[in-house]
Parts: C-alpha cells; structure tokens; sequence
C-alpha cells in the first residue's frame, strides 16, 4: 500500500516542524512549503492527497494560492490534488466562506490543533 501524500503549506518553521513529525511518524509522505508562492508552484504539480494550507503566509495568503490554482490549475497530464483544509487563527466566516467556494473542503482553527486532534483529523479526511 502507497503512503498517502500530504502536503504542509505553512510559513511558521515550529508548526510546519511539528505538523511534519506528527504526519511522517505516522507513515504519511509529508512535502512542505513555507511560503504561498512555494505552496502554490508544488500545488500546480498535483499529486498531493490532502493539503494543509495555512490562511496567513507570505507572498501569497490562503486564499491567493485557491484562487491562482483556479487559473493556473494542474496540468490534465499530472494526477489532480485532493482534499484542500484551510488552517487559520481566523475565525472570519467570509473569507472561510470564500476558501470553501475556492476548493478547500474545510478548515480548521490553528489554535485549537494539538498533535493529537492533526492526526485523528487528517486520518478521517484521508479514510472518506
């Protein structure tokens, strides 16, 4: 059975760490980005069964990166991404609102993410 493939689009080096262990530990084939810009270029790439894609970075903010996607979206020839869960210290209905008409399929707040309640979550996204 292949690894499922997860990528972490966060510019906080501590979150993005962290978020890296706790996935890879658990036998998830983790690729990171640390700015929108990055994200977006690995995005365009597909492949990436679930993306952790953080509201507030540089370059390009969440929201940005679904909305370049949507223009420049991954080419026929490359397999499509997967899930898209906006992750935000945000809690701005409108732009979370705005997220999910983009692509992502939900989100979660930063604040209330412990290494436990990462896995259990990205485990039910990638069991549905």
């Amino acid at each position: 059975m292949s690894k499922h493939t997860i990528l972490i689009i966060e510019d906080d080096p501590n979150l993005r760490d962290l978020y890296h262990t706790v996935l890879s530990d658990n036998e998830y084939e983790v690729e990171m980005a640390a700015d929108g810009q990055e994200g977006l270029l690995k995005l365009q790439q597909g492949g990436h069964e679930l993306t952790l894609l953080d509201m507030m970075l540089p370059n390009l903010n969440g929201v940005e990166v679904l909305k370049e996607l949507q223009v420049h979206p991954v080419p026929a020839d490359k397999k499509p991404n997967g899930i898209i869960v906006l992750m935000t210290n945000v809690a701005d209905e409108a732009v979370i609102k705005q997220a999910e008409e983009l692509g992502a399929t939900s989100h979660i707040m930063k604040s209330e993410i412990t290494p436990t309640i990462l896995l259990e979550h990205v485990t039910k996204l990638l069991s549905t």
